[in-house]
């Protein structure tokens, strides 16, 4: 999990961003590098829409200026072994990431 100072959607100009990257391990057992590429950005998608669209993560919370500057959340996840659907791992780590994780305050002088 990390975090950076990004500019906000236009859409959405006082929420944060949210990225999630999955990297599956050559040792979780797939047959090939396409299938694990495949089952990588698989993940990563819903994670995005279970995290992204839930309310369970305020995004006004990593608002910095509207409209200028907000926190991009990084949750990078590695799978090391695949004895199922990896999903449901996933999404606890990433859960658990994001509990642990403090949003630095900034203070502004203007």
């Amino acid at each position: 999990m990390k975090l950076d100072v990004a500019e906000p959607d236009p859409a959405f100009p006082c929420h944060g961003r949210m990225n999630f990257t999955v990297e599956m391990s050559p040792s979780c057992g797939l047959a090939d590098e396409k299938q694990l590429t495949e089952l990588s950005s698989s993940i990563a998608n819903h994670l995005q829409n279970i995290y992204g669209g839930c309310r369970a993560i305020d995004m006004e919370d990593l608002c910095i200026i509207e409209g200028k500057y907000c926190w991009a959340m990084h949750v990078d996840l590695v799978v090391l072994r695949c004895d199922g659907y990896p999903l449901d791992a996933c999404s606890i780590a990433a859960y658990q990431a994001l509990q642990r994780t403090a949003i630095p305050k900034i203070l502004l002088k203007l």
